[in-house]
């Protein structure tokens, strides 16, 4: 029979890439975890891993144990769940992460709505990124994560964690009040000839908004690299150039610059949880609130400031 802990750590590896990040994550070391996943393959009596440079691919009966490793952990999530059914009210402590734009517009209202529906459930938040929320999920370190989806990120499903679709956000460009109008009705490309501050080049939010850009006919004079929205927000109102950020982020603007929607793709929102989870009476309330709160982001402009 296989044991559930080792099913667990190549659930790890699939995710993680590397013997090194499994060990760091679970708190054991790369020798540790090599010795379960070889007492896994002997148990399999298959070659579930193989080197693949520094990193450790799966086979494809590696990928297989592990659809079927994420179905034994969903039925032990169903089975935690129907026996706190049986208790009278719904009660009890729910984890959970957002990535940092998101984890005071949303995981505040959240953490609200679920306080003022269910009065015996506490909402703990914490911040995460796209890299540890899946990962923390599967291995239960937080309950719930809220996360970010984009146009090019394709329908990759990870084993053993389900999401459901809250709203899509949309971009705006963080301008000079002079030029809100000029935006508004030219779109980027106006923007062309303008010194711009984004993000870290490797953030999804940044390689959309310069594909957006391309789309528009040009390519953004970068001025200030790896900046923040908040930051970049304030970097605009000194007058150190153009931004464009998602909306929730522009709720506080500086005098003298407003927020204009533009062509950049949405993104999101998603709470992303564990299969089978979602039969516990806690992890139920938390999706039914956040689902009420999605939908209320939905129906009503989240920024009013916008020129127009």
């Amino acid at each position: 029979m296989y044991d559930v802990k080792r099913l667990s750590l190549l659930q790890d590896l699939s995710m993680l890439g590397t013997l090194s990040a499994v060990a760091e994550v679970n708190g054991v070391t790369a020798s540790a975890v090599s010795q379960q996943l070889k007492t896994l393959e002997d148990e399999a009596g298959v070659d579930l891993l193989v080197r693949d440079g520094r990193r450790v691919r799966l086979t494809s009966a590696g990928d297989l144990l592990v659809e079927h490793a994420a179905e034994v952990l969903a039925a032990l999530e169903r089975a935690r769940g129907a026996v706190a059914a049986l208790q009278d009210e719904v009660a009890g402590e729910v984890t959970v992460a957002a990535y940092p734009s998101i984890l005071a517009p949303v995981g505040s209202r959240l953490a609200v709505a679920v306080r003022e529906r269910h009065p015996g459930v506490t909402v703990r938040l914490a911040e995460t990124d796209a890299s540890r929320a899946m990962p923390a999920v599967i291995r239960r370190e937080i309950d719930a994560a809220l996360v970010l989806r984009y146009p090019d990120d394709g329908d990759a499903v990870v084993p053993g964690v389900r999401t459901r679709r809250l709203f899509d956000e949309q971009f705006v460009a963080i301008v000079p009040e002079a030029l809100g109008g000029v935006v508004l009705h030219g779109g980027l490309g106006v923007l062309g000839r303008d010194r711009w501050i984004i993000g870290a080049p490797t953030l999804p939010c940044t390689r959309s908004i310069l594909s957006a850009c391309r789309t528009a006919g040009f390519t953004p004079d970068v001025q200030h690299e790896g900046i923040g929205y908040l930051a970049a927000i304030q970097l605009v109102g000194a007058g150190l150039g153009v931004a464009v950020v998602p909306e929730l982020s522009a709720q506080v603007l500086p005098d003298g610059v407003v927020a204009v929607p533009c062509d950049v793709p949405r993104r999101q929102v998603a709470l992303a949880y564990r299969d089978g989870a979602q039969g516990h009476p806690v992890t139920h309330a938390l999706l039914d609130v956040a689902v009420e709160v999605g939908r209320r982001l939905r129906t009503r402009p989240l920024f009013a400031g916008a020129a127009g």
